[in-house]
């Protein structure tokens, strides 16, 4: 994930935290481009809206 958003973002971007969320079920984690990404049943990567 972290080559993907460096690519797409034109720069580096970094894991600001990782923690368990009760509300998605998952391991959530929210990244230096200010969004916060889970793997999904499917094992793809998803954006999550607050």
């Amino acid at each position: 994930m972290l080559l993907y958003l460096r690519r797409e973002n034109g720069g580096p971007v970094r894991e600001v935290k990782s923690y368990h969320s009760e509300k998605h079920g998952r391991e959530v984690f929210d990244m230096s481009d200010g969004l916060t990404y889970a793997l999904n049943d499917n094992n793809q990567w998803v954006i999550l809206l607050h």
